[in-house]
């Protein structure tokens, strides 16, 4: 291999490792997710397909009842999605991979391999720890959660938070979840002042 060929392909690896580790997606698994790497396009896909699963799930048996959750813990993998914030404006948007663990009391995990739209902040690195709560809204089996934390892309770094709405189980055992999702990135580092990115997120037994 002469040295120019040998340069590039350094850097390729290199780029790979900086935004996930491995260069693998983790595209067209058992579990639909993102993985680490990702385009948009990608993650835009895994989300499409996930979400027709979880409606699938929802059009044959409905919302979960409190009383038919399963015996915990279980954990779930999913995907969060989000474009312009509450204002409609900009045209910022962002995937990442969710991964909850639950007990149906209290909900803990992960928000990861985050990819978006902006230049230079790709798919920034960061692994934002959430926890909230499962609860019994007039019969029916609801949860929430909420996490903050850093992402670090080339030269661009965000203060990212997340609160979710409208969390419902779905199914006739609690087999998937869908809900709303209210995210802030406050940029400290090569972007000035904050983006909301607010959207769905759906996530199922794996």
């Amino acid at each position: 291999m002469d040295m120019v060929k040998y340069l590039a392909s350094t850097a390729i690896v290199a780029s790979l490792v900086g935004c996930g580790g491995t260069g693998d997606t983790g595209l067209g698994g058992s579990t639909t997710q993102i993985g680490s790497c990702a385009t948009l396009e990608q993650a835009e896909t895994a989300f499409d397909e996930l979400v027709t699963s979880v409606l699938d799930i929802k059009l044959a048996d409905g919302a979960t009842t409190y009383a038919n959750l399963p015996t915990g813990p279980l954990s779930f993998n999913g995907i969060i999605s989000g474009g312009p914030g509450a204002d409609g404006t900009g045209d910022f948007t962002h995937y990442a991979d969710l991964n909850l663990s639950t007990d149906f009391n209290t909900v803990t995990g992960s928000v990861t391999n985050f990819t978006t739209n902006v230049g230079n902040f790709n798919n920034p690195t960061g692994n934002i720890t959430i926890s909230g709560a499962v609860t019994d809204n007039a019969g029916v089996a609801t949860i929430e959660f909420s996490g903050s934390g850093s992402l670090v892309g080339a030269g661009v770094v965000a203060e990212y938070s997340i609160s979710t709405t409208d969390g419902n189980f779905l199914g006739s055992n609690g087999a998937a979840i869908e809900g709303g999702q209210e995210s802030e990135f406050a940029w400290t580092a090569g972007r000035a002042g904050t983006e909301d990115s607010n959207g769905d997120w759906y996530a199922k037994l794996p």
